[in-house]
């Protein structure tokens, strides 16, 4: 059973059966703790509104959990990070951020205000294209034999670049 069945399931129940049985409420505030990043204050008083909105966020939106290039620091990811887009604020958990977002966050992102510190704020960014392609393959030989590689060790332009970018 993947983990979307073990949530469905969850939700086949109503909030009065989740409240009464000791094992659904323990899977509700897991879950509510995995997408929120902290466990609800009172589960009397806000599990209706917490319910729905959980659900809606499984259910409907369809988020793509995690971001695969892009990787948020531990301690970011309970903050609500944010941009501005066409003169519309798009929001999101750090923990729930894609890679779309994240890009789109660090490019226009609102707090903090430079660039640099929210590209700190992530363990994982994904390589950025080098200006290596753009150069001939003479002039990539030449960056070889400052490095002491051996140019005719590499078949291709692209293994050049490979080799310069890995130096």
């Amino acid at each position: 059973m993947n983990d979307r069945e073990k949530h469905k399931e969850l939700f086949e129940n109503n909030i009065k059966d989740i409240l009464s049985s000791e094992e659904l409420t323990k899977r509700y505030i897991e879950l509510y703790t995995a997408f929120f990043g902290k466990e609800p204050k009172c589960i009397g008083c806000s599990v209706k509104k917490d319910y729905i909105r959980l659900k809606n966020i499984i259910f409907k939106k369809n988020i793509k959990m995690e971001s695969e290039k892009y990787i948020l620091k531990n301690k970011f990811k309970s903050k609500i990070l944010s941009y501005k887009e066409n003169k519309r604020t798009i929001r999101s958990y750090g923990r729930l951020i894609n890679d779309d977002f994240a890009m789109k966050f660090i490019k226009y992102g609102i707090h903090p205000k430079l660039k640099e510190e929210r590209i700190k704020m992530f363990d994982k960014l994904p390589k950025e294209k080098s200006d290596l392609h753009k150069l001939t393959r003479e002039e990539l030989n030449e960056m070889l034999l400052e490095k002491d590689l051996n140019p005719d060790d590499y078949k291709n332009k692209s293994e050049v670049i490979e080799a310069l970018e890995n130096e």
